[in-house]
């Protein structure tokens, strides 16, 4: 795939199932990603993690033992470097409850299962890109979740009372 070199990156995949491991990671090394290290359980995930150091961490949403989301928190609390590792969650559940819980956790992003080769690579590079601060708050630990602050296009309209907040229509 043309763009960045990926060969030097490392990633952690994590998902109960074992098609889904092989999958993803034949799809991650398809993208030049040769270090990739799999995970049937998320405790093990979690521990390699703070050793391994990986710059992309993959996990699916709904697991047994460890849920993606709070697979995702735990490492959000962990001490740097570990806390700021880019997590993308898969989920075949792309409910409004599931997205949220997911992004509430921290997540960089959530992508809904089945994921196209195309769109794991664009995030991927969105993740290389992404210059979002990261924020520590009492309850939410994790990437800026404004990703894009830039005024929608077209003419600014404000409602008649002097003190409303600006429109965008």
């Amino acid at each position: 795939m043309p763009g960045y070199d990926l060969t030097r990156l490392n990633a952690v995949l994590v998902d109960d199932s074992p098609f889904m491991l092989k999958l993803l990671q034949m799809i991650l090394r398809s993208m030049g990603i040769r270090s990739v290290r799999c995970f049937r359980d998320p405790v093990s995930a979690l521990i390699e993690v703070k050793t391994f150091q990986p710059h992309l961490v993959v996990t699916d949403m709904l697991m047994p033992t460890l849920d993606g989301s709070k697979l995702t928190r735990a490492l959000r609390e962990e001490a740097a470097p570990v806390c700021f590792t880019p997590v993308l969650v898969l989920s075949g559940f792309t409910d409004k409850e599931h997205v949220i819980r997911a992004s509430n956790s921290g997540a960089n992003y959530v992508l809904a299962k089945p994921v196209s080769v195309e769109t794991l690579h664009r995030r991927i590079i969105s993740l290389i890109e992404d210059n979002r601060p990261f924020v520590r708050t009492p309850s939410y630990i994790g990437p800026e979740r404004r990703i894009d602050k830039r005024r929608p296009p077209g003419p600014e309209q404000r409602s008649p009372a002097a003190d409303a907040d600006v429109l965008y229509i």
